[in-house]
Protein backbone atom coordinates (compact mmCIF):
# COMPACT_ATOMS: atom_id res chain seq x y z
CA UNK A 1 0.00 0.00 0.00
CA UNK A 2 2.99 2.30 -0.03
CA UNK A 3 2.97 2.66 3.76
CA UNK A 4 5.71 2.28 6.30
CA UNK A 5 5.10 -0.10 9.22
CA UNK A 6 7.56 -0.33 12.11
CA UNK A 7 7.53 -3.80 13.65
CA UNK A 8 10.01 -4.67 16.34
CA UNK A 9 10.30 -8.28 17.49
CA UNK A 10 11.54 -8.68 21.07
CA UNK A 11 12.41 -12.06 22.56
CA UNK A 12 15.15 -11.82 25.21
CA UNK A 13 14.60 -14.76 27.54
CA UNK A 14 18.12 -14.98 28.96
CA UNK A 15 20.33 -12.03 28.08
CA UNK A 16 23.18 -10.26 29.81
CA UNK A 17 22.90 -6.76 31.12
CA UNK A 18 24.64 -5.11 28.16
CA UNK A 19 22.36 -6.97 25.74
CA UNK A 20 19.35 -5.78 27.71
CA UNK A 21 20.53 -2.16 27.42
CA UNK A 22 20.89 -2.46 23.67
CA UNK A 23 17.36 -3.89 23.52
CA UNK A 24 15.91 -0.99 25.48
CA UNK A 25 17.66 1.46 23.18
CA UNK A 26 16.38 -0.24 20.04
CA UNK A 27 12.76 -0.04 21.25
CA UNK A 28 13.06 3.64 22.07
CA UNK A 29 14.74 4.43 18.75
CA UNK A 30 12.02 2.65 16.84
CA UNK A 31 9.25 4.70 18.40
CA UNK A 32 11.15 7.98 18.23
CA UNK A 33 11.86 7.37 14.57
CA UNK A 34 8.14 7.09 13.94
CA UNK A 35 7.60 10.38 15.74
CA UNK A 36 10.31 12.01 13.64
CA UNK A 37 8.53 11.04 10.43
CA UNK A 38 5.33 12.60 11.76
CA UNK A 39 7.06 15.84 12.77
CA UNK A 40 8.76 16.21 9.37
CA UNK A 41 5.60 15.68 7.35
CA UNK A 42 3.55 17.98 9.56
CA UNK A 43 0.36 17.40 11.58
CA UNK A 44 -1.91 17.75 8.55
CA UNK A 45 0.09 15.72 6.08
CA UNK A 46 -1.30 12.34 7.05
CA UNK A 47 0.56 9.40 8.51
CA UNK A 48 3.24 7.60 6.57
CA UNK A 49 2.43 4.36 8.40
CA UNK A 50 -0.75 2.79 9.72
CA UNK A 51 0.35 0.95 12.82
CA UNK A 52 3.40 0.14 14.86
CA UNK A 53 3.38 -2.93 17.05
CA UNK A 54 5.93 -4.38 19.43
CA UNK A 55 5.59 -8.13 19.62
CA UNK A 56 7.31 -10.51 22.00
CA UNK A 57 8.19 -10.74 25.64
CA UNK A 58 10.80 -9.39 27.98
CA UNK A 59 11.68 -10.18 31.58
CA UNK A 60 13.34 -6.86 32.31
CA UNK A 61 11.31 -4.12 33.94
CA UNK A 62 13.72 -1.44 32.71
CA UNK A 63 12.93 -2.39 29.11
CA UNK A 64 9.26 -1.89 29.88
CA UNK A 65 10.08 1.48 31.45
CA UNK A 66 11.96 2.56 28.34
CA UNK A 67 8.94 1.75 26.20
CA UNK A 68 6.56 3.54 28.58
CA UNK A 69 8.73 6.68 28.54
CA UNK A 70 8.67 6.65 24.75
CA UNK A 71 4.92 5.95 24.74
CA UNK A 72 4.35 9.05 26.82
CA UNK A 73 5.41 11.12 23.87
CA UNK A 74 2.65 9.53 21.79
CA UNK A 75 -0.22 10.64 24.01
CA UNK A 76 -0.72 13.76 21.90
CA UNK A 77 -1.22 11.57 18.82
CA UNK A 78 -4.47 9.67 19.39
CA UNK A 79 -4.27 8.25 15.88
CA UNK A 80 -1.46 5.98 17.00
CA UNK A 81 -2.55 2.56 18.20
CA UNK A 82 0.13 0.95 20.34
CA UNK A 83 -0.73 -1.21 23.27
CA UNK A 84 1.36 -2.49 26.17
CA UNK A 85 -0.16 -5.21 28.33
CA UNK A 86 1.73 -6.68 31.30
CA UNK A 87 1.30 -10.42 31.83
CA UNK A 88 2.79 -13.03 34.15
CA UNK A 89 4.61 -15.99 32.72
CA UNK A 90 4.20 -19.39 34.35
CA UNK A 91 7.61 -20.35 33.04
CA UNK A 92 9.51 -17.84 35.15
CA UNK A 93 7.24 -17.78 38.18
CA UNK A 94 4.91 -15.12 39.55
CA UNK A 95 7.73 -13.07 41.05
CA UNK A 96 9.21 -12.17 37.66
CA UNK A 97 6.84 -9.98 35.61
CA UNK A 98 6.80 -10.35 31.87
CA UNK A 99 5.24 -7.89 29.48
CA UNK A 100 3.59 -8.54 26.12
CA UNK A 101 3.82 -5.47 23.89
CA UNK A 102 0.80 -5.65 21.61
CA UNK A 103 -1.40 -8.53 20.65
CA UNK A 104 -0.17 -8.65 17.05
CA UNK A 105 0.06 -6.70 13.85
CA UNK A 106 -3.29 -5.30 12.78
CA UNK A 107 -4.37 -5.30 9.17
CA UNK A 108 -2.74 -2.37 7.38
CA UNK A 109 -5.57 -2.12 4.88
CA UNK A 110 -7.99 -1.02 7.62
CA UNK A 111 -5.85 1.98 8.49
CA UNK A 112 -5.39 3.47 5.02
CA UNK A 113 -6.55 7.05 5.14
CA UNK A 114 -9.27 7.99 2.65
CA UNK A 115 -7.15 10.94 1.54
CA UNK A 116 -4.63 8.54 -0.01
CA UNK A 117 -7.26 6.93 -2.20
CA UNK A 118 -8.51 10.33 -3.27
CA UNK A 119 -4.97 11.43 -4.12
CA UNK A 120 -4.41 8.30 -6.19
CA UNK A 121 -7.67 8.78 -8.08
CA UNK A 122 -6.76 12.38 -8.82
CA UNK A 123 -3.39 11.35 -10.28
CA UNK A 124 -5.08 8.71 -12.44
CA UNK A 125 -7.62 11.24 -13.74
CA UNK A 126 -4.90 13.74 -14.66
CA UNK A 127 -2.78 11.15 -16.47
CA UNK A 128 -5.78 9.75 -18.34
CA UNK A 129 -6.89 13.23 -19.40
CA UNK A 130 -3.38 14.03 -20.64
CA UNK A 131 -3.18 10.81 -22.69
CA UNK A 132 -6.67 11.30 -24.12
CA UNK A 133 -6.00 14.97 -24.93
CA UNK A 134 -3.14 14.07 -27.28
CA UNK A 135 -5.62 12.39 -29.65
CA UNK A 136 -2.96 10.39 -31.39
CA UNK A 137 -3.24 6.78 -32.53
CA UNK A 138 -2.17 4.51 -29.69
CA UNK A 139 -1.35 1.08 -31.09
CA UNK A 140 0.18 0.09 -27.77
CA UNK A 141 -3.31 0.34 -26.25
CA UNK A 142 -4.91 -1.76 -28.98
CA UNK A 143 -6.21 -5.21 -28.20
CA UNK A 144 -3.21 -6.73 -30.02
CA UNK A 145 -0.65 -4.31 -28.54
CA UNK A 146 2.81 -3.71 -29.96
CA UNK A 147 5.79 -6.09 -30.20
CA UNK A 148 7.05 -7.22 -26.82
CA UNK A 149 10.59 -6.45 -25.76
CA UNK A 150 10.88 -9.68 -23.77
CA UNK A 151 9.54 -11.80 -26.62
CA UNK A 152 11.97 -10.13 -29.02
CA UNK A 153 14.86 -11.04 -26.73
CA UNK A 154 13.51 -14.59 -26.55
CA UNK A 155 13.53 -14.77 -30.36
CA UNK A 156 17.17 -13.66 -30.41
CA UNK A 157 18.12 -16.34 -27.90
CA UNK A 158 16.17 -19.05 -29.72
CA UNK A 159 17.70 -18.20 -33.11
CA UNK A 160 21.14 -18.19 -31.49
CA UNK A 161 20.53 -21.70 -30.14
CA UNK A 162 19.59 -22.87 -33.65
CA UNK A 163 22.58 -21.41 -35.50
CA UNK A 164 25.03 -22.17 -32.67
CA UNK A 165 23.69 -25.36 -31.07
CA UNK A 166 25.19 -26.52 -27.82
CA UNK A 167 26.60 -23.17 -26.68
CA UNK A 168 23.65 -21.46 -24.98
CA UNK A 169 21.39 -24.38 -24.11
CA UNK A 170 19.46 -24.85 -20.89
CA UNK A 171 19.71 -28.62 -21.24
CA UNK A 172 22.20 -31.11 -22.57
CA UNK A 173 22.27 -31.46 -26.37
CA UNK A 174 23.91 -34.48 -28.00
CA UNK A 175 24.34 -35.50 -31.65
CA UNK A 176 21.59 -38.10 -31.38
CA UNK A 177 18.94 -35.56 -30.27
CA UNK A 178 20.22 -32.50 -32.16
CA UNK A 179 17.68 -32.72 -34.99
CA UNK A 180 14.77 -33.03 -32.57
CA UNK A 181 16.09 -30.13 -30.48
CA UNK A 182 16.49 -27.85 -33.49
CA UNK A 183 13.04 -28.82 -34.81
CA UNK A 184 11.43 -27.82 -31.51
CA UNK A 185 13.29 -24.51 -31.51
CA UNK A 186 12.31 -23.68 -35.09
CA UNK A 187 8.65 -24.39 -34.28
CA UNK A 188 8.91 -22.02 -31.31
CA UNK A 189 10.66 -19.36 -33.39
CA UNK A 190 7.95 -19.57 -36.06
CA UNK A 191 5.18 -18.92 -33.56
CA UNK A 192 6.98 -16.08 -31.81
CA UNK A 193 8.16 -14.30 -34.95
CA UNK A 194 4.75 -14.58 -36.60
CA UNK A 195 3.06 -13.06 -33.55
CA UNK A 196 5.56 -10.20 -33.20
CA UNK A 197 5.52 -9.38 -36.92
CA UNK A 198 1.71 -9.31 -36.87
CA UNK A 199 1.77 -6.85 -33.98
CA UNK A 200 4.38 -4.70 -35.71
CA UNK A 201 2.40 -4.58 -38.96
CA UNK A 202 -0.83 -3.70 -37.18
CA UNK A 203 0.86 -0.91 -35.21
CA UNK A 204 2.30 0.56 -38.41
CA UNK A 205 -0.72 0.19 -40.69
CA UNK A 206 -3.33 1.51 -38.20
CA UNK A 207 -5.93 0.16 -40.59
CA UNK A 208 -9.49 0.10 -39.28
CA UNK A 209 -10.83 -2.20 -41.97
CA UNK A 210 -12.53 -5.38 -40.72
CA UNK A 211 -10.09 -7.60 -42.60
CA UNK A 212 -6.95 -5.72 -41.50
CA UNK A 213 -6.04 -8.28 -38.86
CA UNK A 214 -6.37 -11.19 -41.28
CA UNK A 215 -4.26 -9.44 -43.91
CA UNK A 216 -1.57 -8.67 -41.34
CA UNK A 217 -1.53 -12.27 -40.16
CA UNK A 218 -1.25 -13.58 -43.72
CA UNK A 219 1.64 -11.25 -44.47
CA UNK A 220 3.31 -12.13 -41.16
CA UNK A 221 3.15 -15.85 -41.99
CA UNK A 222 4.84 -15.21 -45.33
CA UNK A 223 7.55 -13.04 -43.77
CA UNK A 224 8.16 -15.58 -41.02
CA UNK A 225 8.69 -18.39 -43.49
CA UNK A 226 11.14 -16.27 -45.47
CA UNK A 227 13.04 -15.46 -42.27
CA UNK A 228 13.26 -19.14 -41.32
CA UNK A 229 14.62 -19.92 -44.78
CA UNK A 230 17.58 -17.60 -44.08
CA UNK A 231 18.73 -19.44 -40.92
CA UNK A 232 21.30 -21.66 -42.72
CA UNK A 233 22.65 -18.53 -44.43
CA UNK A 234 22.82 -16.73 -41.07
CA UNK A 235 24.82 -19.59 -39.57
CA UNK A 236 27.31 -19.42 -42.43
CA UNK A 237 27.80 -15.67 -41.95
CA UNK A 238 28.26 -16.03 -38.19
CA UNK A 239 30.83 -18.80 -38.57
CA UNK A 240 32.79 -16.68 -41.06
CA UNK A 241 32.77 -13.89 -38.48
CA UNK A 242 34.09 -16.35 -35.89
CA UNK A 243 36.95 -17.27 -38.21
CA UNK A 244 37.73 -13.57 -38.75
CA UNK A 245 37.86 -13.02 -34.98
CA UNK A 246 40.19 -15.97 -34.54
CA UNK A 247 42.51 -14.76 -37.31
CA UNK A 248 42.49 -11.13 -36.15
CA UNK A 249 42.94 -11.50 -32.40
CA UNK A 250 46.10 -13.23 -31.15
CA UNK A 251 44.51 -13.49 -27.70
CA UNK A 252 41.73 -15.75 -28.97
CA UNK A 253 42.44 -19.34 -27.97
CA UNK A 254 39.48 -21.14 -29.53
CA UNK A 255 36.20 -20.76 -31.35
CA UNK A 256 34.36 -21.58 -28.15
CA UNK A 257 35.99 -18.65 -26.38
CA UNK A 258 35.04 -16.28 -29.19
CA UNK A 259 31.41 -17.42 -29.34
CA UNK A 260 30.90 -17.30 -25.58
CA UNK A 261 32.98 -14.28 -24.59
CA UNK A 262 33.40 -11.73 -27.40
CA UNK A 263 30.87 -8.86 -27.39
CA UNK A 264 31.71 -7.90 -30.96
CA UNK A 265 30.51 -11.27 -32.22
CA UNK A 266 27.30 -10.98 -30.21
CA UNK A 267 26.63 -7.56 -31.75
CA UNK A 268 27.26 -8.87 -35.27
CA UNK A 269 25.13 -11.95 -34.67
CA UNK A 270 22.13 -9.91 -33.53
CA UNK A 271 22.67 -7.42 -36.36
CA UNK A 272 22.50 -10.18 -38.96
CA UNK A 273 19.16 -11.37 -37.56
CA UNK A 274 17.79 -7.83 -37.44
CA UNK A 275 19.06 -7.06 -40.95
CA UNK A 276 17.16 -10.02 -42.42
CA UNK A 277 13.93 -8.83 -40.81
CA UNK A 278 14.61 -5.29 -42.00
CA UNK A 279 15.21 -6.58 -45.51
CA UNK A 280 11.78 -8.23 -45.31
CA UNK A 281 10.33 -4.80 -44.39
CA UNK A 282 9.34 -5.69 -40.84
CA UNK A 283 8.80 -2.50 -38.81
CA UNK A 284 10.01 -1.89 -35.26
CA UNK A 285 11.20 -5.42 -34.40
CA UNK A 286 14.65 -5.03 -36.07
CA UNK A 287 15.31 -1.84 -34.11
CA UNK A 288 14.29 -3.59 -30.90
CA UNK A 289 16.84 -6.29 -31.66
CA UNK A 290 19.54 -3.68 -32.27
CA UNK A 291 18.65 -1.98 -28.99
CA UNK A 292 19.05 -5.31 -27.18
CA UNK A 293 22.53 -5.77 -28.66
CA UNK A 294 23.46 -2.19 -27.77
CA UNK A 295 22.49 -2.66 -24.12
CA UNK A 296 24.46 -5.91 -23.97
CA UNK A 297 27.62 -4.79 -25.79
CA UNK A 298 27.64 -0.97 -26.17
CA UNK A 299 27.85 -1.54 -29.94
CA UNK A 300 25.20 0.26 -31.98
CA UNK A 301 24.55 -1.10 -35.46
CA UNK A 302 21.51 0.07 -37.39
CA UNK A 303 19.71 -2.94 -38.92
CA UNK A 304 19.56 -1.16 -42.29
CA UNK A 305 23.36 -0.96 -42.58
CA UNK A 306 24.98 -3.35 -45.05
CA UNK A 307 27.86 -5.40 -43.63
CA UNK A 308 29.79 -7.99 -45.62
CA UNK A 309 31.41 -11.26 -44.65
CA UNK A 310 34.17 -12.03 -42.15
CA UNK A 311 34.04 -8.76 -40.22
CA UNK A 312 36.21 -8.43 -37.12
CA UNK A 313 35.41 -6.04 -34.25
CA UNK A 314 38.27 -5.96 -31.79
CA UNK A 315 37.09 -5.06 -28.26
CA UNK A 316 34.01 -3.62 -30.01
CA UNK A 317 32.84 -1.28 -27.24
CA UNK A 318 31.70 2.09 -28.54
CA UNK A 319 31.43 1.17 -32.24
CA UNK A 320 28.62 3.05 -34.02
CA UNK A 321 27.46 2.10 -37.54
CA UNK A 322 24.76 4.29 -39.05
CA UNK A 323 21.73 3.45 -41.15
CA UNK A 324 23.17 3.92 -44.64
CA UNK A 325 26.71 2.74 -43.87
CA UNK A 326 28.23 0.06 -46.12
CA UNK A 327 31.01 -2.27 -44.93
CA UNK A 328 32.73 -4.72 -47.25
CA UNK A 329 34.31 -8.10 -46.64
CA UNK A 330 37.28 -8.75 -44.32
CA UNK A 331 36.98 -5.37 -42.61
CA UNK A 332 38.55 -4.79 -39.18
CA UNK A 333 37.07 -2.27 -36.77
CA UNK A 334 38.52 -1.44 -33.39
CA UNK A 335 36.71 0.01 -30.39
CA UNK A 336 35.15 3.49 -30.43
CA UNK A 337 35.02 3.67 -34.22
CA UNK A 338 32.15 5.83 -35.49
CA UNK A 339 30.64 5.57 -38.96
CA UNK A 340 28.14 8.39 -38.68
CA UNK A 341 26.29 10.80 -40.89
CA UNK A 342 27.25 14.37 -41.57
CA UNK A 343 24.16 16.54 -41.46
CA UNK A 344 24.29 19.43 -43.90
CA UNK A 345 22.08 22.48 -43.93
CA UNK A 346 18.81 22.02 -45.79
CA UNK A 347 19.37 18.28 -46.29
CA UNK A 348 16.44 16.03 -45.54
CA UNK A 349 17.71 12.97 -43.61
CA UNK A 350 14.74 10.93 -44.82
CA UNK A 351 15.27 11.41 -48.56
CA UNK A 352 16.91 7.99 -48.98
CA UNK A 353 20.35 9.28 -49.95
CA UNK A 354 23.45 7.70 -48.45
CA UNK A 355 24.83 9.84 -45.65
CA UNK A 356 27.21 7.41 -43.92
CA UNK A 357 30.69 6.11 -44.89
CA UNK A 358 31.36 3.23 -47.24
CA UNK A 359 34.26 0.95 -46.31
CA UNK A 360 35.40 -1.27 -49.15
CA UNK A 361 36.96 -4.72 -48.70
CA UNK A 362 40.02 -5.27 -46.50
CA UNK A 363 39.80 -1.88 -44.76
CA UNK A 364 41.16 -1.46 -41.23
CA UNK A 365 39.98 1.34 -38.92
CA UNK A 366 41.79 1.72 -35.61
CA UNK A 367 40.45 2.82 -32.24
CA UNK A 368 38.80 6.18 -31.80
CA UNK A 369 38.52 7.08 -35.49
CA UNK A 370 35.46 9.06 -36.55
CA UNK A 371 34.41 8.76 -40.20
CA UNK A 372 31.59 11.09 -41.13
CA UNK A 373 29.52 11.70 -44.22
CA UNK A 374 29.07 9.79 -47.46
CA UNK A 375 32.77 9.18 -47.97
CA UNK A 376 34.44 6.11 -49.45
CA UNK A 377 37.50 4.42 -47.96
CA UNK A 378 39.13 2.46 -50.78
CA UNK A 379 40.00 -1.21 -50.75
CA UNK A 380 42.92 -2.18 -48.52
CA UNK A 381 43.25 1.27 -46.90
CA UNK A 382 44.01 1.84 -43.24
CA UNK A 383 42.65 4.62 -41.04
CA UNK A 384 44.73 5.30 -37.94
CA UNK A 385 43.51 5.85 -34.42
CA UNK A 386 41.74 9.08 -33.38
CA UNK A 387 41.49 10.25 -36.99
CA UNK A 388 38.61 12.60 -37.84
CA UNK A 389 37.87 11.89 -41.48
CA UNK A 390 35.34 13.67 -43.70
CA UNK A 391 36.88 13.05 -47.14
CA UNK A 392 37.28 9.92 -49.25
CA UNK A 393 40.47 7.84 -49.26
CA UNK A 394 41.88 6.10 -52.39
CA UNK A 395 42.62 2.36 -52.27
CA UNK A 396 45.75 1.06 -50.54
CA UNK A 397 46.33 4.34 -48.64
CA UNK A 398 47.12 4.96 -44.97
CA UNK A 399 45.51 7.84 -43.07
CA UNK A 400 47.12 8.94 -39.81
CA UNK A 401 46.65 11.85 -37.48
CA UNK A 402 49.58 14.24 -37.17
CA UNK A 403 50.98 13.89 -33.68
CA UNK A 404 49.62 16.61 -31.47
CA UNK A 405 52.15 18.77 -29.68
CA UNK A 406 51.91 18.27 -25.95
CA UNK A 407 52.11 21.29 -23.72
CA UNK A 408 52.97 20.77 -20.06
CA UNK A 409 52.39 23.81 -17.86
CA UNK A 410 53.89 24.15 -14.38
CA UNK A 411 51.46 24.72 -11.50
CA UNK A 412 50.93 28.23 -10.10
CA UNK A 413 53.52 29.50 -7.65
CA UNK A 414 51.21 28.91 -4.70
CA UNK A 415 50.78 25.24 -5.67
CA UNK A 416 54.37 24.33 -6.53
CA UNK A 417 55.63 21.15 -5.00
CA UNK A 418 58.48 21.68 -2.62
CA UNK A 419 61.64 20.10 -3.98
CA UNK A 420 63.00 19.06 -0.62
CA UNK A 421 59.77 17.14 0.13
CA UNK A 422 59.17 15.44 -3.22
CA UNK A 423 62.54 15.66 -4.95
CA UNK A 424 63.04 11.91 -4.66
CA UNK A 425 59.43 10.97 -5.42
CA UNK A 426 59.16 7.89 -7.62
CA UNK A 427 56.22 8.30 -10.06
CA UNK A 428 56.06 4.52 -10.54
CA UNK A 429 54.93 3.95 -6.96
Amino acid sequence: FGLFTDILFVSPTRCHEHTHKMLSTSISISIHRALLRRSIRGPNAGWTFSSMSIIGTTRHASTYSAVKSSMARLESYPVMDLDITPITSSRVGPSVPEFDFGAGVRSIAEDIAPTRKELRDQIVRELHANIHHQRRPSPQLDVFGIPSKKVTEHIINAVTKVILPGFFEDRLVRPHNLKYHMGMLITEIKELVEDQVTRALLSEWRDGAPDAVQRCKAKARHITQQFLDTLPHLRGLVMQDVDAFQAGDPAARSREEIILCYPGLLALRVYRMAHELHRLKVPLVPRMMSAYAFHRTAVEIHPAARIGRAVFMDHATGIVIGETAVIGNNVKLFHNVSLTGLQQGGQDPMNGQRRHPHLEDDVTVYAGAALMGSIVVGKGSTVGGSVFLTSSVPPQHVVTQTSAKLRIRPPPLSQKILEHEYGCFDPCI
